[in-house]
């Protein structure tokens, strides 16, 4: 594969989470996080389905993902809400 096609494929698996020059270990604002939340990530979780599994495991249903909140975890860490409608 060419350097083009390699990067094409890793922003396919590895999609940004904030922009290629911020590096991960630097210590960012939360503003910041919630921009590049919006910016990267949102996009692609509005374009995935899911898989709803009843606790007794009977019952599947499939839902598309319509919105997707961030809420603080405690130090860097962070919790995604979404909500989904089934397809």
């Amino acid at each position: 594969m060419s350097k083009k096609q390699m990067r094409e494929m890793r922003q396919i698996f590895y999609p940004l989470t904030r922009p290629a020059h911020i590096s991960p270990k630097k210590k960012v604002s939360w503003r910041l996080i919630k921009k590049w939340l919006n910016r990267y990530e949102k996009p692609v979780w509005l374009k995935r389905t899911v898989m709803a599994v009843s606790k007794d495991g009977k019952t599947r249903i499939q839902a598309k993902i319509t919105s997707v909140k961030i809420h603080k975890a405690g130090g860097r860490k962070r919790d995604y809400s979404f909500t989904a409608t089934p397809i």
